[in-house]
């Protein structure tokens, strides 16, 4: 009995030993946990001291020294602070809204010296940014924002895709994800989005068109979706070796003159302004706006205010804006009672307005080339005219060069339309025939007039104006 007691003795000291020691163990485990948690609450600390020593005039004081957009406007300003980078250091990322699609993106990095230097400042509306969930690709941290731009019957929500490295802001892609534009009785529509794939490094973007009805909601054509493959080259995406589509911008286009799908759809809205199919003339050659034909100015400028504002008489000081708005800063002529023959002056009213056309012939355009350079975009187009031929069975739509010469015609099945069904088959005759069009001329573009148009973009306002035309 005794042995038996002795025996459970030892079992017991040994038992209480290994506990003893797995409490030793543990605790100097917890202590050691206990100083990383500190020394981790340690490093939050300073980084929220960083902040709360930090504010927001402080950051506005910044950007009104070192950045080149200039604004007397921060009531929406904000800012975080946030590790952008590899290094240990806290970035301050900011944006400012000021209207719409007005607005500014600025990125704070600390230099050698330890003071504030402004690495990324651009003339982007912020909608939505996500800073806490960078995407990883190449060892690089890649941060998206959202950003909002648009004017005159256009809004386009555009991705950003970006990251820093050695103190240095870098673009790594950029394209649509919605894009909204009315143009008379039409409204265009594109939605896209992108994704990237991990298990074989590649970003797959795509872009839907859609054309409905005015009101946005009957929808008359889908257009089809575009998908691009890019591979990231160590520096930016570019596209892929893998896709099946040519390319759509020059040989040796470089990122900062490559365009955006943003700006082809702005450039395409500028255009159609030019060639508004009221107008019954072709587009004048000029070197200097103010030398231009003042019946296609002052034509332009009322058409721009009746599509926009919905009127159809207008003053002399709204005509002038509305030419400022379409032309640029250095136009600077004055309406006049007898300026143009196509715009009338009222006299009992003191008012301007359109004077009414029979309109049988329809001058358009086709794009053959664009060309960026920085602010500047030089466009190769092909004028065309449209035409039709009544006396024939069945009625033909003409095409023929700005020699009014006729260079092919298609025939017309439904020419009017008495009742809804014939009004969609005339409507869906229509777009088939003007993409034959478009398909022909450019086919055949060395039997069309080719001009050069000259646009560039106003850095203040971020609008398009025109600055010269020539003849090709």
């Amino acid at each position: 009995m005794k042995k038996m007691l002795y025996k459970h003795k030892i079992i017991s000291i040994v038992t209480l030993s290994i506990v003893t020691i797995g409490l030793v163990v543990l605790a100097l485990s917890m202590q050691s946990h206990s100083n990383n948690v500190d020394d981790n609450l340690k490093d939050n600390d300073d980084m929220n001291a960083n902040a709360n020593e930090l504010t927001k005039e402080e950051v506005i004081t910044w950007v009104k020294e070192q950045s080149e957009h200039k604004t007397d406007y921060y009531e929406e300003f904000e800012y975080e602070l946030v590790n952008l980078d590899s290094d240990t250091e806290l970035e301050i990322i900011a944006k400012n809204i000021g209207g719409v699609h007005l607005g500014n993106f600025y990125i704070f990095d600390m230099n050698e010296e330890g003071k504030p230097e402004l690495i990324a400042d651009e003339k982007w509306h912020i909608s939505e940014w996500n800073v806490m969930k960078p995407m990883m690709v190449g060892g690089k941290k890649i941060f998206e924002v959202i950003d909002r731009t648009g004017g005159t019957g256009v809004d386009v929500l555009t991705s950003h895709l970006w990251y820093i490295e050695n103190g240095e802001f870098i673009k790594a892609w950029d394209g649509i994800l919605k894009s909204r534009s009315t143009y008379k009785d039409d409204y265009n529509l594109k939605m896209g989005s992108y994704q990237f794939n991990e298990d074989n490094n590649l970003l797959y973007t795509w872009l839907s068109s859609y054309l409905y009805d005015a009101d946005g909601v009957n929808l008359k054509k889908i257009d089809g979706t575009e998908t691009i493959i890019y591979t990231f080259d160590g520096t930016r995406f570019v596209e892929s070796l893998t896709n099946m589509t040519p390319k759509t911008q020059p040989t040796g286009a470089t990122p900062s003159n490559r365009l955006t799908d943003t700006e082809k759809q702005e450039i395409k809205q500028y255009i159609d302004w030019i060639y508004n199919s009221h107008y019954v003339e072709a587009v004048p050659v000029f070197e200097d706006i103010n030398q231009a034909s003042e019946d296609w100015i002052w034509r332009m400028a009322s058409e721009y205010l009746v599509q926009t504002k919905g009127t159809h008489e207008f003053t002399s000081d709204e005509v002038e804006k509305a030419a400022k708005i379409l032309y640029g800063d250095d136009f600077s002529k004055k309406i006049t009672k007898t300026s143009s023959r196509l715009v009338k002056y009222l006299e009992e009213d003191n008012m301007y307005c359109l004077v009414g056309m029979s309109v049988d012939m329809i001058w358009d355009y086709m794009v053959k080339t664009v060309v960026k350079q920085e602010n500047q975009y030089t466009i190769e187009i092909v004028e065309y005219i449209e035409s039709y031929e009544m006396g024939l069975d069945p009625v033909e739509r003409v095409v023929l060069n700005s020699e009014y010469e006729e260079i092919t015609s298609f025939p017309i099945k439904h020419f009017s339309a008495s009742n809804d069904e014939e009004k969609k088959l005339l409507e869906e005759e229509s777009e088939t025939i003007k993409a034959k069009i478009k398909d022909f001329v450019f086919k055949n573009a060395d039997q069309f007039h080719a001009k050069e148009l000259v646009i560039e973009r106003n850095e203040k306002t971020g609008l398009l104006h025109i600055a010269a035309v020539r003849s090709k």
